[in-house]
């Protein structure tokens, strides 16, 4: 299954745009899991700074999900 988080866009615009603040750009990052009681393979986009803010946005919101970290 695919897990897809369009939201997170919108959510870090409005931050910026209420703050000001000069962000990091935000890229589309793949991130791979294995679904806890299931064992089968999961994969979801995610919009973020970087791999690691992936991994751990996919991790906080799926905790069923174990995420399959590169070695970055």
């Amino acid at each position: 299954s695919t897990l897809t988080l369009d939201f997170y866009d919108f959510w870090v615009y409005l931050i910026y745009m209420k703050h000001n603040k000069e962000l990091d750009p935000i890229l589309n990052f793949q991130v791979v899991a294995v679904d806890r009681h299931t064992g089968r393979p999961q994969f979801a986009t995610i919009s973020a700074p970087s791999q690691t803010d992936a991994d751990d946005f996919v991790a906080e919101m799926a905790p069923d999900w174990i995420i399959i970290r590169t070695g970055n």
